[in-house]
């Protein structure tokens, strides 16, 4: 039987090393390095051209412009059934890693998932996740780790190919503010100049969902 969203949860707030390791390096780790590498050095996402990193004290927002998710992700996933795309991304990634085979290991092994960049979500006070595929820009927006809707599909991508917005807690993500040249540093390691990295001096990327999320598409 399936663990609840609920329980999950609740899980990762008991023990949060569990969902997102080291508490000082986490808001680096997941936000940031993780999809650098999945999509310029594993090949999670098709024809990458680039992308921008905004940061604030305590938020962040990457989006990266590339073709659709890898054709085997977009084949395992339930995009248009999942209640919580979240746990959809970690159960394809899981599947992966148990078929142990050559080719896919690049996207998910004992070290790599091409699903951590979600790992702050069950702690993280807002978030927003997308991805495209082949069919559009798969989103789901969360607050206090809770989606505030089904998964949606937007048919209109304008190039974008996955996009990750976190506003992050300093009471679970203790290496908060973040370091705008550790972002820039680690940033040109993975994607050279492939990734713009801005500043922002106040916490207002990531606001309330009060609006329509759809506005964190436009870079």
């Amino acid at each position: 039987m399936a663990v609840s969203w609920r329980t999950q949860l609740d899980h990762a707030r008991a023990r949060p090393v569990m969902h997102i390791g080291e508490a000082h390096a986490a808001h680096m780790r997941w936000p940031v390095i993780n999809p650098l590498e999945g999509i310029w050095t594993r090949g999670v996402f098709r024809d990458p051209d680039h992308g921008s990193l905004a940061v604030s004290p305590t938020q962040a927002v990457f989006r990266a412009y590339t073709g659709p998710i890898h054709p085997i992700i977009e084949r395992m996933a339930a995009w248009g059934t999942s209640d919580v795309l979240v746990r959809t991304l970690h159960d394809v990634s899981r599947e992966l890693t148990d078929m142990d085979r050559d080719e896919y290991r690049k996207l998910a092994d004992a070290y790599f998932s091409f699903a951590a960049f979600c790992s702050p979500i069950c702690l993280a006070d807002r978030g927003l996740i997308a991805i495209r595929t082949g069919q559009g820009l798969w989103w789901q927006a969360y607050v206090e780790g809770w989606p505030v809707s089904p998964p949606q599909c937007a048919c209109d991508t304008t190039g974008l190919g996955l996009v990750v917005a976190l506003a992050l807690s300093p009471r679970w993500f203790t290496g908060l503010p973040y370091d705008v040249q550790a972002v820039r540093r680690a940033a040109h390691r993975v994607a050279g100049e492939a990734v713009r990295v801005e500043w922002h001096d106040e916490d207002n990327l990531v606001p309330a969902w009060h609006f329509d999320p759809g506005i964190l598409f436009d870079d």
